[in-house]
């Protein structure tokens, strides 16, 4: 191998240790591997130019199987409402309607919305993960799971807690049942208005889709890493009651425009689970849902707001805003310095190679050659 060809390897070696370190290593750590601790802090690698604060939102319930031994989950990319589980029970959730008005108890798995109330302005989601393991007992392991990931647009989201939208109830919408949710979304499903399901056979032959029995389940636990799918992932949502188009602040279920941003999903794939043939009305999985969020700061006059970037309490306030989110003439946008990062690192392989030349040339003409 020549020098230069070595030389090169040398570099590009040098380029790639940097390119794993500091933001990239955390977007990349978020999109591939969102439980992990590295994957804390993340940020979308786009345009925006101004700078964010990180925070991550966890919830984690148990799913029971209704009488027939069947149970469906279906898991959205929404920082609020996280799962809705219309065929089952998922453990803690709250009641929820859909849009014709039918109501569902223990639907959904929840985060309020004033966890985000005070320390982010606005958000966006950059990544997400679903785990799921078997707690059932080996003898009422029987029955099997099948889940898939698919895309879906910005769209209204199933339902949502009973809540108000800047004061407003909008009107029920008969025609609205989970049956058309689930058909205007290309979800597998059977059956039809409210009482319609997850079709197994359905979700099975999504393009991207896996099947185990509950045993198998209980040996292997997995891991499920929806990746991007819309312009709408870069989007910032307001998190404000009351404003156009982005929110996250309470409201209600029926909401299908303006301040129901709060209620929408879009921008990275949505899970769809179903257990069929498993013990009736028995638990039958744990799940733990993972959002990592990006979004500027709440900062109101001078007081202090608590943020938690990669899951660490910080405090972010008018007196220290400069320590925590630096400037945009510092900082830039994390854009350029992903994007400057194999750059960057070529430039410092280059020198380090220089170095390490200089030294060979020392030590050769220290023996003498």
């Amino acid at each position: 191998m020549s020098k230069d060809k070595k030389k090169n390897k040398r570099v590009l070696k040098t380029a790639k240790l940097a390119a794993n370190s500091g933001a990239a290593a955390k977007f990349a750590a978020a999109m591939l591997t969102p439980f992990d601790r590295n994957a804390f802090g993340a940020q979308i690698p786009d345009t925006y130019c101004a700078p964010t604060a990180t925070y991550h939102i966890k919830n984690r319930f148990t799913l029971t199987t209704a009488a027939d031994g069947t149970a469906d989950l279906v898991i959205v990319p929404n920082a609020c409402v996280h799962a809705y589980c219309f065929n089952g029970v998922a453990s803690g959730g709250v009641t929820l309607v859909t849009r014709d008005g039918t109501s569902y108890s223990n639907a959904g798995a929840y985060t309020p919305a004033t966890t985000l109330a005070g320390k982010l302005a606005n958000y966006r989601i950059v990544s997400m993960g679903v785990r799921a393991k078997c707690i059932t007992s080996m003898t009422d392991g029987k029955g099997s799971m099948v889940a898939a990931v698919l895309p879906i647009e910005s769209v209204t989201c199933a339902g949502g807690p009973n809540l108000t939208v800047g004061g407003v109830t909008a009107a029920t919408d008969a025609s609205q049942t989970i049956a058309a949710w689930y058909s205007q979304n290309g979800i597998p499903y059977t059956g039809t208005g409210s009482t319609a399901v997850l079709d197994a056979g359905g979700i099975d032959n999504l393009p991207v889709s896996t099947s185990m029995s509950v045993l198998q389940l209980s040996e292997r636990p997995i891991e499920i890493r929806p990746k991007p799918t819309t312009a709408y992932w870069t989007m910032f949502r307001r998190s404000t009651d009351g404003q156009f188009g982005f929110d996250t602040v309470n409201q209600s279920s029926p909401v299908d425009c303006g301040d129901g941003g709060y209620l929408r999903i879009g921008g990275l794939e949505t899970v769809v689970i179903k257990f069929h043939g498993c013990a009736a009305s028995t638990a039958i999985a744990e799940f733990e849902v993972i959002y990592h969020l990006e979004g500027s700061p709440s900062i109101t006059g001078g007081a202090q707001s608590q943020i938690a970037p990669g899951g660490a309490s910080g405090w972010v306030s008018m007196q220290n805003l400069d320590r925590v989110l630096n400037t945009v003439s510092q900082s830039a946008s994390f854009f350029e310095s992903a994007t400057g990062a194999v750059l960057s690192a070529m430039s410092a392989g280059a020198r380090a190679y220089g170095r390490v030349q200089n030294a060979v040339a020392g030590v050769a003409g220290y023996l003498g050659y």
